[in-house]
């Protein structure tokens, strides 16, 4: 047959193993006593000792924690070293937010004692007014100081001429280095005494000579544009910040067109020593600047302006100002605080005083002097008799307001609660069947607590409409404004009651609502009697939300019809003569009437809340 060599050769060999089992110790020969060789991976984990091998592994496992942190490390280095508006310092200041770089507010706190009447304060004015401007830098920024020369601008203060103050940011910085931080005010109040004449002084303090501002200065427009720089190579540690003051000295009984101030990270402060009228119109408007407004009227202070508007982005709006023909106080995220005075109609031009007050997340504090009109022998003189409406907005803060109104007011949130008291100012021509005001509070998943008085009767003399239409507090519901074209002759006007009013926030708003009417009102010093006072006939209202509670209180002279409807809530309806008239239990609806069942007209809802109502006393 041939060699043996040849014979194995021809022969197939033995099915192999596809698994990495060893061999059995009897196996390991084959049929001519050879030893078969073992696989590979045994061989090779034979050739190394099990202590090599856990410190292979310890040290592959090493490397790649190494490599893997290095990685993260040059990736955060590039990202710092490619990103110039991070500030030079590693951690954020304290009050800073550490994204924006921006202040963090929180609301001024308020003052330990009232401020007295014959000294004016001089709210988020640091220092005497002849002082120069501090420099008090923040922890994020570098210590040096550097004062730059004070600049002045002459300014005329005239009925024809105008005046605007504007800070920005220069555009044509470069586009690489660090972002400054600025800080300031604009100040606006009375020229000193021994003053040369009225003027715009600007006085600037930064870390560093190149923290200059620039400035364009229109004489004759009386405009002044205040930038400053947008950018600056750094290359300390900590951060390039600029202090700016621009103040605006005021004549005494000065006069005026207009007002512009507007900052882009600078606040706005009018002192209460200020005493200006304006024939148009005042406007404030900040992006992360505070406005901060007298807070008590005193009698050095006399800001006279027909319109007023305030609006910020981010910073908080808080004062008094004066209610004349239009009051715009608006915030994104800014809360509002304050209190109105509501001022007399121009004669030559009648027109409705309208108070707008929105936020779209900050909270919303607004109270008119309701407490001094009852208080007051003439009440008329502290609620000018005149068209009041009133529009309150705002999406997840909460509202606490104490208004008056006479054609429309509107109260809406989102998800705040709202708490209101209410006074109505009715036209005594509105006995004479003149169209009903309107009254609106709506929230989706806020409470609802809102306490109508007894209304203030006075003759209201021909009203105009704004831009020829009529207005309303909901857009999509038209409200006609009642008018008094045709004097009434010598009405008689019922006196008012002294009725203390109670603040807003000073305890739970619906403490008092289920209860007698005399909680809301008190102990009265002398009773009126019931006939000195007409029914309340004039009032369409409607106060709504999905998941909270509502609790209202009308006055006892209100008469008409009550809808309350709920799915899972409960349904109460009291008061002094109101008549049950029908009740279901799917839906939950109570339909009750008091006096003249088609007079006033209420509809009260919520989805899955309570609902409370009270008409006078039980």
């Amino acid at each position: 047959m041939g060699a043996p060599e040849e014979e194995r050769r021809l022969l197939g060999r033995d099915p192999e193993s596809m698994g990495d089992e060893p061999y059995d110790d009897d196996d390991d020969d084959d049929d001519d006593g050879h030893r078969r060789p073992l696989p590979w991976r045994e061989r090779a984990l034979r050739k190394v000792p099990l202590a090599s091998r856990r410190t292979v592994k310890m040290v592959l496992l090493v490397i790649l924690v190494f490599v893997t942190f290095t990685g993260f490390l040059s990736a955060l280095t590039s990202t710092v070293v490619s990103s110039p508006d991070k500030t030079p310092s590693k951690q954020p200041a304290k009050g800073y937010d550490p994204v924006t770089g921006l202040p963090i507010h929180t609301g001024p706190e308020a003052p330990s004692q009232p401020s007295d009447p014959s000294k004016p304060s001089q709210p988020g004015v640091p220092g005497h007014p002849t002082e120069p401007l501090p420099w008090n830098p923040q922890s994020m920024c570098a210590k040096n100081e550097h004062r730059f020369s004070t600049r002045v601008f002459n300014i005329a203060f005239e009925a024809d001429k105008t005046l605007s103050v504007v800070q920005g940011v220069e555009a044509d910085e470069p586009g690489r280095g660090y972002q400054p931080h600025v800080q300031g005010s604009f100040v606006v109040r009375r020229q000193l005494s021994n003053a040369p004449g009225p003027t715009i002084e600007l006085e600037v303090v930064a870390n560093d000579p190149a923290l200059d501002v620039t400035v364009e200065w229109d004489s004759d427009a009386q405009h002044l544009d205040i930038k400053t720089p947008q950018r600056i190579e750094w290359n300390q540690s900590l951060r390039p910040c600029i202090t700016v003051r621009a103040t605006v000295w005021v004549p005494e009984d000065a006069h005026l067109r207009s007002i512009y101030l507007a900052a882009l990270s600078m606040d706005v402060a009018v002192v209460d020593d200020l005493a200006i009228t304006i024939q148009e119109e005042l406007s404030v408007e900040t992006i992360s600047g505070d406005v901060q407004f007298p807070p008590k009227l005193v009698p050095a202070y006399k800001l006279d302006s027909r319109n007023i508007v305030i609006h910020t982005v981010s910073g908080d709006i808080r004062g008094n100002w004066p209610l004349y023909d239009s009051l715009k106080l608006g915030s994104n995220s800014g809360d509002i605080a304050g209190e109105v005075e509501p001022q007399a109609v121009l004669d030559s031009r009648p027109l409705p005083a309208v108070l707008e007050v929105s936020s779209v997340s900050g909270d919303i504090s607004i109270k008119e002097p309701i407490e001094r009109a009852y208080q007051s022998a003439k009440p008329d003189t502290v609620i000018y008799p005149r068209d009041y409406i009133t529009i309150i907005d705002t999406k997840s803060g909460t509202v606490r307001a104490g208004v008056a109104f006479s054609t429309a007011a509107s109260i809406t949130t989102v998800s705040g609660d709202i708490t209101a008291t209410i006074l109505p100012v009715y036209n005594v021509s509105l006995m004479q069947g003149v169209p009903e005001p309107d009254l609106r509070t709506t929230t989706k998943s806020g409470n609802v607590a809102v306490s109508v008085l007894e209304p203030l009767w006075v003759e209201i003399g021909r009203t105009l409409s704004r831009d020829g239409k009529s207005p309303t507090a909901n857009p999509n519901v038209p409200v006609d404004i009642p008018t008094n074209p045709v004097p009434v002759p010598q009405p008689r006007i019922p006196s008012i009651p002294t009725v203390p009013f109670i603040p807003i926030g000073s305890r739970d708003p619906y403490r008092s609502l289920p209860g007698r009417l005399g909680d809301l009102l008190g102990k009265r010093d002398a009773t009126v009697a019931a006939l000195d006072a007409p029914p309340m006939r004039h009032l369409k209202s409607s106060h709504s939300t999905i998941s909270g509670q509502v609790k209202v209180r009308y006055p006892g002279s209100w008469e008409g019809t009550i809808n309350a409807e709920t799915i899972s809530g409960k349904i109460s309806v009291e008061g002094k003569g109101v008549r049950i008239e029908s009740r279901t239990q799917w839906p939950k609806s109570v339909k009750a009437s008091k006096g003249q069942a088609s007079a006033c007209h209420a509809d009260i809802g919520s989805t899955s809340g309570d609902i409370s109502v009270l008409v006078g006393e039980k």
